[in-house]
């Protein structure tokens, strides 16, 4: 056997004349799993097509299509794993064959003959060269094109709903007590992995908070209001001590410039985006309404305050627990030029405490209640950290290089959104339309097809059809075939030959 990748290009009536003469090369059962029809998704919709097209690659050369590579580190990700040590194969199935025009053989050897070192059967490219791709792919040019590019092809497909409600949050991704990773660096953290300002504590009491090793992940997430649907539209990696201001901006701006104003209308954030200069300029330059709690200690909380004694108006119920004030166009709020509604909170806790918060928000809330419960959107994103950093980034990094670490990063929330397209696609109206019709008819056929290999060629056919052809053979192809068959049966390991 040649130590290089087989491509088979389709052929259907060259592999049924093979068959006919009893001579196959290679036959393939297929099953639709769930990664055939994600990637058959992703064919459908022309994903692979704009990542061959717009994918930044360190590479002068594209010896291996990009697709292919980024294929596969969806692949990883599908099986929830971050180590590039044996790759799952790709294009297997009849049904996802059906929207390509070759298929690549599983064999021992590099992409395009190029590799002269041997590897572990089942793998289309080596693992090290993967590995080696992603490793040498700049972490902000990849950043870049997932925070442009890869939001450019979200709005197009129609994925970000009408409503215009985003989340912008900060988390942290611990690490182990390794001084090697890249650009890392240690903060205090409580039992549950969250910051500790020790600034505020007295030594005694921050002596108690471990240094950890970590970095932030800072985040633009699009939610629906009725929490079904999350897609990540922008992700920025840093150390553990960068001011999370100045990365949510920027996310932020490259959002608007990729496809425009009006896309985000309500922008829910945490306290550690509070910036007046900020909230005003989301307010006059992009439309963008921010929905943020304050501080206790600011004139903009303290003035609302003031004029909920003072007004007759009953305070709103949110919920049995929970009820809320509305003082309008506060504009204490120092280096904020637009005018501020605070809503204040009144929260019942479990202990029987009251406790008083506020929020504020450059939106013009007919009811205030309506604002907490916006805000309580945010909680959502909390959910999603805790399905990816439990399915993927807990699992840990096997490289302490920053670019593989913002790739498998990048790549996990990118997969996870395009997964949650898939699965709530039936909102997509146009795009529903298109590929559900192309979706049912490849799930149909790869529930029960074959994969036929004949001198370089592959054809996708009914269970039904091949056996047909097989029925009816005679004389030499009938010898041909019950001498192939026999030995195909025996061997251990099915593998097409080289073509």
């Amino acid at each position: 056997m040649k130590n290089n990748i087989a491509v088979f290009k389709k052929n259907k009536p060259k592999v049924i004349a093979a068959l006919k003469d009893g001579r196959i090369d290679f036959v393939d059962g297929t099953s639709w799993s769930f990664p055939d029809k994600f990637f058959s998704f992703l064919l459908s919709i022309g994903f692979f097509e704009f990542v061959e097209d717009t994918y930044t690659s360190p590479r002068m050369r594209k010896n291996i299509p990009l697709w292919i590579l980024v294929g596969l580190m969806f692949q990883l990700k599908l099986s929830l794993k971050n180590s590039f040590y044996r790759l799952p194969g790709i294009l297997k199935s009849g049904a996802v064959l059906t929207r390509t025009n070759f298929n690549i053989g599983r064999i021992e050897g590099g992409f395009n003959k190029r590799n002269k070192y041997p590897r572990g059967k089942g793998e289309i490219v080596n693992h090290d060269t993967l590995r080696k791709h992603f490793k040498d792919t700049d972490a902000d040019e990849l950043t870049s094109w997932n925070n442009t590019d890869v939001v450019k092809f979200f709005s197009k497909k129609r994925a970000i709903l009408g409503k215009g409600t985003f989340v912008l949050d900060t988390s942290l991704v611990t690490l182990p007590d390794n001084t090697n990773y890249e650009k890392a660096e240690y903060l205090p953290l409580d039992s549950n992995k969250n910051y500790v300002n020790v600034d505020r504590l007295t030594e005694e009491e921050a002596k108690k908070f471990k240094y950890t090793l970590c970095y932030k992940m800072v985040n633009l997430l699009h939610i629906s209001e009725a929490k079904d649907y999350f897609i990540f539209l922008g992700t920025k990696v840093a150390g553990g001590r960068a001011h999370d201001k100045p990365l949510g901006k920027k996310l932020v701006d490259d959002f608007v410039a990729a496809v425009g104003k009006g896309k985000i209308k309500k922008l829910i954030a945490d306290r550690a985006f509070l910036d007046g200069p900020m909230i005003s300029c989301f307010k006059t330059r992009y439309g963008i309404d921010m929905l943020i709690p304050l501080k206790s200690n600011m004139d903009a909380y303290l003035d609302a305050k003031g004029l909920a004694r003072l007004e007759s108006k009953p305070w709103k119920d949110v919920d049995k627990a929970t009820s809320c004030y509305m003082a309008k166009k506060i504009k204490s709020y120092e280096g904020c030029k637009v005018d501020l509604n605070v809503i204040l909170v009144k929260s019942k806790e479990k202990n029987g405490k009251v406790r008083l918060w506020s929020l504020a928000t450059t939106r013009d809330y007919f009811d205030p209640a309506q604002a907490v419960r916006d805000y309580r959107l945010r909680w959502q994103i909390e959910e999603r950290y805790k399905q990816i950093k439990a399915s993927w980034l807990d699992k840990g990094f096997k490289s302490t290089d920053f670019n593989l670490v913002t790739a498998h990063i990048i790549f996990t929330l990118l997969v996870y959104s395009l997964i949650q397209v898939y699965l709530n696609i039936e909102k997509l109206n146009d795009l529903a339309n298109k590929t559900m019709e192309a979706l049912r008819y490849e799930e149909s056929l790869g529930e029960n097809a074959t994969i036929m290999y004949a001198g370089g060629y592959y054809a996708a056919l009914d269970n039904d059809e091949g056996l047909y052809y097989v029925a009816f053979l005679e004389g030499e192809p009938l010898k041909r075939f019950r001498k192939w068959i026999k030995k195909f049966i025996n061997q251990k390991y099915r593998i097409p030959d080289d073509p």
